[in-house]
């Protein structure tokens, strides 16, 4: 009878933690952001932190424009979204030989100017690390903020860990220091 009941208890922790069916308050597939800007962003999410540079086998964002793009006064649902929810990609582990575990504690989104990746290519942007704006942002990150971001960063993102530091831009994305 122990087992049945240990079993049960296994089946409906491990159910918890699936996020199947629609976004709800616990599973979230997109990360809305907003360009307060006055030019056209892209967008990229990545989960190679700590290593925050653009890797050389990152996509090339401008490859799919059209959803990465936010222009500017507008907010785009679709750039920043994932296959399985957000919950569980901070959840997943990654198995070493030695069965130590790593959590997947930190998604870093960039924020890219439209002229620098259009006008100068991706290659460029990934050989000088050209953007505007890095967040690396925890499970709890995203929860305070209600799942939305802003470029330029809110004052309710000032907290959050970023490059260039929040106070960088204006309200209309102009850098300021």
């Amino acid at each position: 009878m122990k087992k049945v009941s240990f079993v049960s208890i296994c089946i409906l922790l491990l159910a918890s933690f699936q996020c199947d069916g629609p976004e709800t308050d616990d599973s979230h597939y997109r990360i809305p952001i907003k360009n307060i800007a006055d030019y056209t962003i892209y967008v990229d999410l990545s989960l190679s932190y700590p290593d925050t540079t653009i890797g050389p086998y990152d996509r090339d964002v401008s490859l799919t424009a059209d959803e990465n793009a936010v222009p500017p006064q507008s907010i785009n649902n679709e750039a920043l979204r994932a296959y399985d929810c957000f919950e569980e990609v901070f959840d997943r582990r990654v198995y070493r030989r030695t069965a130590d575990t790593i959590g997947i504690d930190t998604l870093i989104i960039f924020v890219y100017h439209a002229d620098t990746l259009l006008l100068k290519g991706w290659e460029y942007v990934k050989r000088n690390q050209s953007i505007l704006q890095r967040y690396d942002l925890g499970l709890e990150d995203l929860r305070n903020l209600g799942w939305y971001l802003t470029f330029p960063p809110s004052d309710k993102m000032k907290s959050i860990k970023m490059w260039p530091p929040y106070g960088t831009y204006d309200s209309s994305g102009q850098r300021i220091r």
